[in-house]
């Protein structure tokens, strides 16, 4: 602890030390940067604390785009750095605004974007994820896990594969038509 004495952001109050994480006078969520990412680096991955920036969510070749920059603070309330934060998927859960102390658990990439796993908003205790799911992938591939199990089972004939896929491919349709009848 520095001799400067530690002082609340939202309200000024004196602070005890930091290991406190909510002021006991305004109740606000106290918000620390790690001084080890205070930098970005391609491949780093990390916890980034701070308070949202520039939040702005848009629509962007049908993808929903969550964009924010994450205001690192230190101990005496000092902006530290900044780190750009995008969260592109078709459907998104949850809301950020202007202000919200922030939590996110990701991974700077190539362009100096942070890409984050999970989002954690301090002061409404929501998390901030994709809604989709890889459901995709898994129904493009049971037509040809089932081909393959055809193949094998008919003795590796080609006939077999057919008859595999062909039965696979039958539920691959069934469980797309009724995740599409059902998400909507």
């Amino acid at each position: 602890m520095s001799a400067k004495a530690l002082k609340c952001p939202s309200c000024g109050a004196p602070l005890d030390s930091t290991d406190v994480e909510k002021c006991e006078y305004c109740k606000s969520t106290l918000v620390y940067s790690v001084p080890k990412h205070t930098f970005k680096i391609a491949g780093e991955e990390g916890v980034f604390r701070g308070i949202a920036r520039n939040v702005e969510q848009r629509l962007e070749n049908g993808y929903t785009v969550l964009s924010f920059r994450i205001e690192q603070i230190d101990n005496e309330g000092n902006i530290t750095g900044y780190v750009q934060v995008e969260l592109r998927d078709p459907r998104i859960k949850g809301t950020l605004v202007e202000g919200d102390d922030v939590e996110v658990v990701g991974k700077i990439g190539k362009d100096g974007l942070l890409i984050p796993n999970k989002i954690l908003n301090l002061k409404t205790k929501a998390y901030i994820s994709k809604s989709s799911s890889n459901i995709g992938i898994f129904l493009f591939f049971v037509p040809f896990i089932t081909a393959i199990g055809g193949f094998i089972a008919s003795r590796w004939t080609m006939e077999g594969a057919i008859m595999g896929f062909i039965g696979g491919l039958i539920p691959t349709v069934l469980i797309f038509f009724i995740l599409a009848a059902t998400r909507r």
